[in-house]
C-alpha cells in the first residue's frame, strides 16, 4: 500500500521541527561555537589557496630559470626572456618584478608596474603611461657601475628616454642569491619588505649558469581576504609567523612599519599595539598556557587545535581589558612553510548573539518531540529519504549526460513512484536525443533550461569530410538489410573515434560522414584532434576490412578531407523542426578535399591551414595547389601519413618518412619549371613506391608540360570541377 506523499512530509516536518528544537535546547550554544570555529577554518583555507594561487605562478616561471637566463645569442635575460616575462606578469599582477644577475658583470631587471597600484620609484622619474620598467646595471658589482632604467606602455614600446645614473649595487650580497649560490632548484626566501610598494612580498630563485633568475612576488592579496571579512568593532583577524612576523592583516597598511634608521621592514606583532593579535599569538606559541584566565583542557603545544574548552570545542577563550572574546587558531600549511598562522577572534557577546531565544523556544516544544518525533522519524525516514535521495543523485548524473544506467529507485510512496518513471522517462529520452544531435549542444540545452532558437554563432571549427569508396557498387552487390547492418557498423567505428577524440557528428550523408571540432565546446586543440581522428578512422577501418577479408564479405575504404576556417554553427530549419548543422565556406572546401583524394590517389588530404597549425605534431607531405569546384581562391593542399609520436596506431611509418624525403625532391623540380626532372625522379620514385598515386599524376603531368609548357605566368594551380 502506497503513502500518500503531502502525508508523509507533514508527519516528519513534525518529527524533524521537534528533533531540531530539542538539538537547540541541549547544544545550542556548542553548535554555534563549532560553526564559528568551521567558518575561520574556512578562511584559513580560503588563505591558503590564496597564498598558493599567488605562489604557483611564480614558482613556474622560477623553474624556467634556465630558459631565460640566456638568449641565443648569449645575451643575459636577453629581449625576447625581458617580452615574455612582462606578458606573464601582466597576466600575474602579484609578481612585482623579474630579475637576473650574472654574479659580478650584469643585473637586468623586470618591474611590473599594474595601473593602479601606487610605487616608490625614489628618484627615478617614470613617464605617465609606464606598464613596465626595464632595469640594466653594468660592470664589476663591487663598485658603482653604469644603471639604465628603460620605460615600456602596455604595448611594450620604448616610452620616453631611458634614466641613467652610476648606482652601486651587488646581488650577490642579497639573502635571495645566498640562497641559492651553493643550491640547486627554486628557493622561497623569507617573508620580507618591499620598500617599492610599501608592502610584504618573497621572492622565489634559482641558480642558472652563471647567474641566479629571481621572481618577486605581493602577499597583498592575503591581506584583501582578512579585509572582506568585514569583522571591525566585532573582532580582530590576523596571520603571522611563529616568530611574530605579521604576514597579513586587514588593514595592509599595518603590516610594514620604518625603522628608526628609516628602512621598511614586516610589522611584528608587538609593533600593532593590539591585545587581541597578542593574545592570538601568545595562544600559537604556547598553546594552552595561554594565560590564567583560559580554562582549557586537552591542549597542547604545536599541535591543533591549539586549545579546547569543555563546551567550546576547538575554540580559545580569553578577556581583553575585561571582554571575552571567542578565538580559533590554525596553522597555513602554505608553500612558504608550516610556520605561519591564522588567527580570528570574534566578541563572545557576538558569537552567542540570538542563543537565549532559540534556548526558550526548544524547551517550549520539546515536549512535542518527546512525544511522537522519535517513532515517525524511524517510520517515516526509512521509507523515503533513501529513495528521494537515491532520486537526487539521478538528477545530477542527467545533468552530466550519464545516462547509460537505468532508474533502480524503489518505493512505497506513490508521488516518489510516479516521480521515478518519469526520470526514467527523461533519461531514456534524452539519451535518444543524444543520439541525433551533439551530446554537447544537449548538455547546453539542460544547462540553460529553454527552447532553442533558429539561428547561430560564427565559430572557428574544423571541418572533416569521409567518403566511402565505391559504395554504389557495394550497394549492387548487397541486399538492403545487409547493406544497412555492414553500414551501420561501418558508421559506429568512425563515430567512436570522432567522438573520443571530442568531436561532433554533425551529420551522415548516405555513405559519408560530416565531424566537426570546436563547433559546440571551446576546445582549443580542434585541429590537432581532428587530425588525430582521421587517422584513427583509417587505422579502425583498416582493422575493420581486415575482419570483413577474412569473412571473404566486401570491404569498405574510406577518403578523409580536412579543413579549418570560421562557419556558423546553430539551428536551421523552422521553429517546428529544426537541424543543428554548421555552414560556411569552410565546410564546403572540407567536402572538396575529400573528393580530391580520387584525383591523387590519396587517402587523407588536409588544407594549407590545417597544416600550418599541425606541422610540428604530424607527418605531411605536400600534394599540389588547387583551385577547388566553387572556389575562387587556391588552397595549398597537404597529405596527411601520420603522427611524429605518441599512439603507435597513428604513428608515422619509417617508410612514410622515406616517402616524405623522397618525394621533396620531385615537388621541387614540378615548382621550378624543371619537367624532365620531374620525371625522371617520379620514375625512381615510382620504383620504390609504386602503390603512389600523386606521383603518377605528376610524372604524367612532366610529360604534357614537356611538349606543352605552360605560360609564362603559371603559378603551379591547378582549377578542380571535382565535387
Amino acid at each position: 500500500m502506497a503513502w500518500s506523499l503531502i502525508l508523509a512530509f507533514v508527519l516528519i516536518t513534525l518529527a524533524v521541527f521537534s528533533a531540531i528544537i530539542y538539538f537547540n535546547h541541549s547544544h545550542n550554544a556548542a553548535l554555534t561555537y563549532g560553526y564559528t570555529a568551521k567558518a575561520i577554518s574556512d578562511v584559513a583555507q580560503r588563505i591558503k589557496a590564496r597564498v598558493d594561487a599567488t605562489l604557483s605562478p611564480a614558482l613556474a616561471l622560477a623553474a624556467d630559470a634556465e630558459d631565460l637566463a640566456w638568449s641565443a645569442a648569449g645575451e643575459p635575460f636577453g629581449p625576447e626572456a625581458r617580452r615574455y616575462v612582462a606578458g606573464f606578469m601582466e597576466a600575474n599582477p602579484q609578481i612585482s618584478s623579474v630579475f637576473f644577475a650574472t654574479g659580478d658583470t650584469d643585473f637586468i631587471q623586470v618591474y611590473n608596474a599594474v595601473p593602479g597600484v601606487t610605487i616608490d620609484w625614489g628618484k627615478i622619474a617614470v613617464p605617465v603611461g609606464t606598464r613596465f620598467v626595464v632595469r640594466h646595471l653594468r660592470g664589476p658589482a663591487d663598485q658603482a657601475r653604469d644603471e639604465t632604467w628603460t620605460f615600456l606602455d602596455a604595448a611594450k614600446r620604448p616610452l620616453g628616454e631611458p634614466f641613467r645614473r652610476m648606482h652601486r649595487f651587488d646581488p650577490r650580497t642579497r639573502p635571495w642569491y645566498k640562497a641559492v649560490a651553493n643550491e640547486d632548484g627554486v628557493k622561497l626566501s623569507m617573508p620580507y619588505a618591499f620598500a617599492t610598494l610599501n608592502t610584504v612580498g618573497i621572492t622565489a630563485s634559482k641558480r642558472v649558469e652563471r647567474g641566479v633568475l629571481g621572481v618577486d612576488m605581493t602577499l597583498s592579496g592575503v591581506s584583501r581576504v582578512l579585509e572582506d571579512l568585514d569583522i571591525a568593532g566585532k573582532g580582530s583577524a590576523i596571520a603571522f609567523t611563529r616568530d611574530g612576523m605579521v604576514i597579513a592583516h586587514p588593514d595592509k597598511r599595518k603590516i610594514v612599519v620604518r625603522s628608526t634608521d628609516g628602512t621598511l621592514r614586516p610589522a611584528r606583532i608587538e609593533d600593532l599595539h593590539d591585545p587581541i593579535a597578542e593574545a592570538m599569538f601568545d595562544a600559537a606559541r604556547i598553546g594552552a598556557r595561554l594565560v590564567a584566565r583560559v580554562q582549557s583542557m586537552d591542549a597542547f603545544i604545536g599541535a591543533e587545535p591549539l586549545a579546547f574548552l569543555a563546551d567550546e570545542p576547538d575554540l580559545i577563550s580569553f578577556d581583553v581589558g575585561g571582554t571575552p572574546f571567542v578565538s580559533h587558531i590554525v596553522r597555513l600549511e602554505t608553500q612558504i612553510g608550516t610556520d605561519a598562522f591564522l588567527g580570528i577572534a570574534l566578541l563572545k557577546a557576538e558569537v552567542l548573539k540570538g542563543v537565549a531565544g532559540l534556548t526558550i523556544n526548544s524547551l517550549a516544544l520539546s515536549l512535542l518531540f518527546l512525544l511522537g518525533g522519535t517513532l515517525l522519524i524511524v517510520l517515516v525516514a526509512r521509507n523515503m529519504a533513501r529513495p528521494i535521495a537515491d532520486l537526487a543523485r539521478e538528477t545530477n548524473i542527467i545533468q552530466r549526460l550519464e545516462l547509460d544506467e537505468p532508474v533502480k529507485t524503489r518505493s512505497r510512496v506513490a508521488e516518489v513512484q510516479d516521480l521515478a518513471a518519469a526520470i526514467g522517462a527523461l533519461k531514456t529520452t534524452l539519451q535518444g536525443l543524444g543520439r541525433y544531435i551533439p551530446r554537447g549542444v544537449v548538455h547546453n540545452l539542460i544547462k540553460e533550461g529553454k527552447l532553442p532558437e533558429l539561428g547561430g554563432q560564427s565559430r572557428q571549427v574544423t571541418v572533416m569530410f569521409t567518403d566511402a569508396v565505391g559504395f554504389t557498387k557495394l550497394g549492387e552487390l548487397m541486399n538492403p538489410q545487409d547493406l544497412m547492418r555492414k553500414l551501420s557498423s561501418y558508421f559506429e567505428v568512425l563515430s567512436a573515434e570522432v567522438l573520443a577524440e571530442g568531436g561532433n557528428i554533425d551529420k551522415y550523408i548516405g555513405d559519408a560522414v560530416m565531424a566537426v571540432w570546436n563547433g559546440v565546446e571551446d576546445d582549443p586543440e580542434h585541429t590537432v584532434r581532428a587530425c588525430r581522428a582521421a587517422l584513427k578512422c583509417a587505422a579502425e577501418n583498416d582493422r575493420l576490412n581486415d575482419m570483413w577479408r577474412s569473412y571473404k564479405w566486401p570491404e569498405i575504404h574510406t577518403r578523409f578531407g580536412l579543413h579549418q576556417g570560421e562557419a556558423v554553427v546553430g539551428n536551421i530549419g523552422s521553429r517546428t523542426r529544426m537541424d543543428h548543422t554548421t555552414i560556411g565556406a569552410c565546410v564546403n572546401t572540407a567536402s572538396r578535399l575529400e573528393g580530391l583524394n580520387k584525383a591523387y590517389g590519396t587517402r587523407i588530404l588536409i588544407s594549407d591551414v590545417v597544416r600550418d597549425r599541425i606541422a610540428d605534431r604530424f607527418l605531411t607531405r605536400p600534394v599540389d595547389r588547387v583551385r577547388p569546384a566553387g572556389s575562387t581562391q587556391p588552397i595549398m593542399v597537404y597529405e596527411l601519413l601520420g603522427a611524429l609520436d605518441g599512439d603507435d596506431a597513428i604513428t608515422a611509418s619509417p617508410e612514410a618518412h622515406r616517402r616524405c624525403a623522397r618525394w621533396t625532391e620531385i615537388y621541387d623540380a614540378y615548382l621550378a619549371r624543371d619537367w624532365a626532372g620531374v620525371g625522371s625522379f617520379a620514375d625512381a620514385f615510382l620504383v620504390d613506391f609504386p602503390d603512389d598515386g600523386v606521383a603518377l599524376v605528376f610524372r604524367e603531368r612532366a610529360l604534357r608540360f614537356a611538349s606543352a609548357p605552360p605560360a609564362g605566368d603559371w603559378d603551379g594551380v591547378e582549377i578542380s570541377d571535382r565535387k
